[in-house]
């Protein structure tokens, strides 16, 4: 077999020997980009990669969420499902709340650890605490008939003002990658 190359004003060059095979390692893997598991038959190895992501932000959102929903939990255990839900009053902490708002708290405390459970959620538990701060807003700059009708103390909004901004600010935290590769050589080379 000949190997004809030409060059431009030159002769033409006429070798008898082929040219050598590309060295290749064959110990290093391809590289892999994808995250699915391939096997090299032909080499005799497998790769399985694996990417997990987290974010800082479910970890406050559930501490949020779970304060919330335990805290909205006992308020309505203590106060009760007997007459008009937001007459029934009970104290929480020197905090006077009724079943309505214990409801709003639990409701909001599970739509923050609904929020924890992917860290893509970061961005539903940020609206939702900027709810919950937005609801603290409204309780702390209530007037004193407004608090007599929700039937709870400015204090409250401080707590949830305090909660909620937290939540909000989780919210805009980023979110982290970690990709492993793990090579495993097989004893026997299938065909």
């Amino acid at each position: 077999m000949s190997d004809r190359r030409t060059l431009p004003d030159q002769p033409i060059v006429v070798t008898e020997e082929p040219l050598p095979p590309p060295v290749v390692d064959e110990r290093v893997p391809p590289p892999v980009y994808r995250d699915l598991p391939y096997e090299d038959r032909d080499r005799g190895y497998t790769v399985k990669q694996t990417r997990s992501t987290f974010s800082v932000a479910q970890f406050v959102h559930a501490a949020c969420g779970i304060a919330l929903a335990a805290g909205g939990a006992v308020t309505m255990a203590r106060a009760g499902f007997d007459s008009p839900l937001a007459e029934q009053t009970t104290e929480i902490f020197n905090i006077t709340q009724s079943t309505a708002l214990g409801i709003a708290e639990l409701a909001a405390g599970l739509l923050l650890i609904g929020a924890s459970l992917t860290p893509h959620g970061r961005r539903f538990g940020g609206f939702i605490g900027a709810l919950i701060a937005i609801g603290g807003l409204v309780v702390v700059a209530a007037s004193d008939e407004l608090l007599a009708d929700l039937r709870t103390e400015q204090a409250l909004g401080w707590v949830l003002m305090g909660i909620g901004g937290l939540a909000l600010l989780a919210g805009f935290l980023p979110t982290r990658s970690v990709r492993r590769s793990e090579v495993q050589e097989r004893s026997e080379v299938r065909a």
